[in-house]
Parts: structure tokens; sequence; C-alpha cells
């Protein structure tokens, strides 16, 4: 990892087994955090970071991406050196990923989606509360529910689908 790439590291006092890589383009105040657990993703990690900060863009939103990692592969330098921030922690799962996640999270609003470009971030959408009512997203990505997403009460946001029907990083589905 080069210096021009890390920013902060070290044991955290929330829980000394977690360590927060921060990047340095790190963004100051985030309105939005798109936090993403991960583990051995470094095929797909990249991608679904661009995807994250193309819908940032597009929305024209200031956000964050922080990837909740435990991988054993090159994921989490991918990760940072893609402009996200990448809490590292022990494979405990992954609730506790979110759990862990909590106190690293900067934004009022949160969108929490995988590694492996099941959900399409290039289509965040508006902000939450824009239209004076929708606060939340909810979703699920069971593979026996078919398409997985509910309607998102954030507009526009993304309509993802299950990884047994998702299209691969980087191609549009049909």
């Amino acid at each position: 990892m080069s210096a021009a790439t890390l920013a902060v590291s070290g044991p955290l006092p929330h829980d000394p087994e977690c360590i927060l890589l921060t990047p340095v383009s790190d963004v100051a105040d985030p309105e939005l955090s798109i936090v993403i657990p991960a583990m051995n993703e470094r095929l797909t990690i990249a991608d679904t970071i661009k995807w994250c900060q193309e819908g940032f863009r597009k929305a024209n939103i200031v956000g964050e991406v922080l990837i909740i990692d435990s991988s054993a592969d090159e994921t989490p330098q991918i990760a940072l050196e893609q402009g996200a921030r990448v809490l590292k922690t022990p494979r405990r799962g992954l609730g506790r990923a979110y759990i862990d996640a909590i106190p690293y999270i900067r934004a009022n609003y949160i969108l929490m989606g995988d590694a492996d470009c099941t959900y399409d971030f290039r289509e965040i959408g508006g902000r939450p509360g824009s239209d004076g009512q929708r606060r939340l997203v909810d979703g699920n990505a069971r593979p026996d529910t078919g398409l997985s997403m509910a309607a998102g009460p954030w507009p526009g946001a993304p309509t993802g689908r299950t990884a047994r029907g998702s299209p691969p990083c980087g191609r549009t589905a049909a």
C-alpha cells in the first residue's frame, strides 16, 4: 500500500480487533454511506466501488463507501486504491460486519449492499426526503425471492437482482 493511498491506519478504540483504513481522497461530510461487507471479493470490488462513485456523481450526492472486510485476498487494498474506506475486521459473520461498521458510518443516510455487483449503485437516484416522505429503502437478496429490492422509498433506489440472476460487473442486464 502506498503512502499516497493510505491516510489513516490503526487499531480503533471501539474494537481493538478492527483497523480502519482511510484513503487520502476521503470526503469530509458524506450525505450517504454505502456500507458493503466483503470477503475475498478481489474480482468485483473495484467495479462495485466504481458503481457507487458513479451513482454519487449522477445524483450529485457527497458519499462514502465503507467496506467491512475480512478477506484473505487483495480485496482491502483494491478497495482502498479505489477510494473506499476499509474497516478490517476478523471473520465474524455478515450480521457482525454491520454491527462493527456502525461506529464508523458518518452519513445520515445509509445504503447496504454486496461487493459482487448484486446491486447497481450507479442508479442511486435523488436524496432521501426530497419528496417530503421518503426515508427508507427496504429490500432483500434471498435467492428464492426472484427480484430482490422491494419498492424502495428512496427515489430511484437501485433495483438489485439476486446473486442467481445478477449481471456480471460492468454489464447491463438484458
